[in-house]
């Protein structure tokens, strides 16, 4: 828009060129007159130019769609979900006494292997420990007694973390 301004200037510029011309001046004189036009012209259509143009103004052509979407984008940090935090968080109160084992992981990690194994066809009841390994058989076998000590130590975090391997390995 700005340019077309400075055209439309130079253009007025080059007139008294043109007006000599038709009256009969000399040739140098109308070439003056036109290096003049030109030189207006061009004083105020580079800067125009080279300057930035500003991406909130009207008619101002703003980046395609696809050239939007085609850019590299920075990916997020991805966080875990609220249940799995959630879950994480019961987990490690409840492995540290042999009670929070017992009542609450036991019958969570038994639920899982039962699923795990369900999906195959098995029954982890029945299969016992030839197909379980230990600490998961340890941890869901039906006959496992209760804790001695309520209070008593529960289990590792890297116990726990083989059991994890060990349901997800099923």
């Amino acid at each position: 828009m700005m340019a077309t301004r400075a055209l439309v200037r130079g253009l007025v510029a080059l007139l008294p060129a043109v007006v000599v011309a038709v009256a009969g001046a000399g040739v140098a004189v109308v070439a003056i007159l036109t290096v003049l036009a030109v030189l207006v012209v061009v004083l105020q259509v580079v800067p125009e130019l080279l300057a930035a143009p500003d991406p909130t103004a009207p008619g101002v052509r703003r980046r395609s769609r696809f050239a939007t979407a085609a850019r590299p984008r920075v990916a997020e940090p991805v966080r875990a979900p609220a249940d799995l935090r959630r879950m994480e968080t019961l987990v490690a109160a409840r492995v540290q006494s042999a009670l929070g084992v017992d009542n609450w992981l036991r019958p969570l990690v038994a639920d899982i292997a039962t699923t795990r194994l369900g999906q195959h066809g098995a029954d982890w009841s029945r299969a016992g420990a030839h197909s379980i390994p230990d600490p998961l058989w340890a941890l869901i076998r039906p006959d496992r007694p209760q804790p001695v000590e309520r209070d008593g130590p529960g289990i590792s975090f890297a116990e726990l973390e083989l059991i994890v391997d060990q349901l997800e390995a099923l």
